[in-house]
Order: structure tokens, then sequence, then C-alpha cells
């Protein structure tokens, strides 16, 4: 563990709980350990139960993977088909509130951010241009 934590790559939160089960194994108490070391006894509780159980490898990091995602592909696609209709009567263009009503599972903010990542913004979608006048003559 010492030679471990001499290498200039080593992660330093590992050094630092290796340091913990170094000091157990001088005997140290668990209180003592972490008045030394500048952490919370049940960090050093936490460490050590770790690396008991599960030796050098329970004093890696665990992965984490998070949530799984509440949107998918499909969501963006759903999002474009929107888009390529004619926003509700009485409005000129999409607005990310719109576009979450209209698909009524989305969160605003999740549209905003699917529109941003595709480079799409709802301002430029400019339908000043077009005329409602079914004769074209306004």
């Amino acid at each position: 563990m010492k030679r471990e934590c001499g290498r200039r790559r080593r992660n330093s939160a590992t050094c630092f709980r290796a340091r913990i089960i170094l000091l157990a194994d001088e005997g140290h108490s668990t209180r003592w350990i972490a008045r030394t070391l500048g952490t919370m006894p049940r960090t050093v509780s936490h460490w050590r139960g770790r690396f008991s159980r599960m030796g050098m490898a329970g004093l890696s990091n665990k992965v984490h993977p998070g949530p799984t995602p509440k949107y998918d592909a499909e969501t963006g696609r759903r999002i474009l088909a929107v888009l390529d209709r004619d926003p509700p009567a009485g409005f000129a263009r999409w607005t990310g509130p719109l576009l979450a009503a209209e698909l009524g599972d989305v969160h605003e903010q999740y549209v905003w951010r699917f529109l941003r990542v595709q480079k799409i913004d709802l301002s430029r979608r400019k339908s000043w241009c077009e005329s409602n006048d079914p004769d074209g003559r306004h």
C-alpha cells in the first residue's frame, strides 16, 4: 500500500483510504486515526469496514450509474415532428412551453435542452414574412 501511494498517478482519495488502513494495522483506534487525518470517525469506520469485506478493491470508488434517462431518442423525434407542423392558432411560431404542452409528457426544460443540442433556435424560425391571408394580399 505504501508503494502504491508513492506513485505519482495514484488517486489521492485512494491513498487517503490506504493511510486509514495502514494506521489501523498499526493498532491505532478509529478516533485517533480520524483526529490524525482530520476526518470524521464514521469515515474511518466506513473504509475499515470496506477494506475488511473487499480487500484492496474496497478502497476504490464504487461506480454510480445514476438514474435511468427519462427521455430517449424517440422523444427527440417527437419534438422534431411537432416542429414540422404549424404552430397552434394565434401563434406565429413554436415556443418551448408550446412544444411541451403539445407533447404533454415532456418537460419544458428538456425541450429547451434538446433544441439547444440540436442547434435549433426557435426565434429564428420566423413566419413574419409569410402571410396568413389565403389570397396573399396582406
